[in-house]
């Protein structure tokens, strides 16, 4: 009789918890979902365009992009043979691959910042 009487109540303990459970749920979920919408907003604001543009910044991402393959095809160039060597030192061809990486990477970098 205790058993089924404290399992009873324990069921029914259980039902609230799982009723303020939803509730919290709801209520801080949607708020903050609003905090962090109304702070991007605020934020997009106070930052204003950007400097490059949508357009700017594409190019110069692309433009990255093209110099990280330049630089990878540069590397490989002399195991392939449709590649043009640049240099006919290793050292200085290494020194070109490292160069258009990095310009590369750079470029990608500014463009994601802007």
């Amino acid at each position: 009789m205790a058993i089924e009487e404290r399992e009873r109540e324990l069921s029914e303990r259980a039902d609230e918890l799982d009723e303020k459970e939803e509730v919290l749920r709801e209520y801080v979920g949607d708020s903050v979902r609003e905090n962090v919408e109304e702070a991007v907003s605020e934020v997009m604001k106070s930052r204003g365009g950007s400097r490059l543009g949508t357009i700017g910044s594409l190019v110069l991402g692309l433009v990255g992009v093209t110099l990280v393959v330049a630089g990878v095809l540069n590397g490989f160039s002399g195991s392939i043979d449709a590649v043009p060597v640049v240099f006919n030192s290793q050292t200085a061809n290494l020194g070109v691959t490292v160069l258009l990486v990095f310009s590369g990477l750079a470029a990608n970098l500014a463009a994601v910042a802007d």
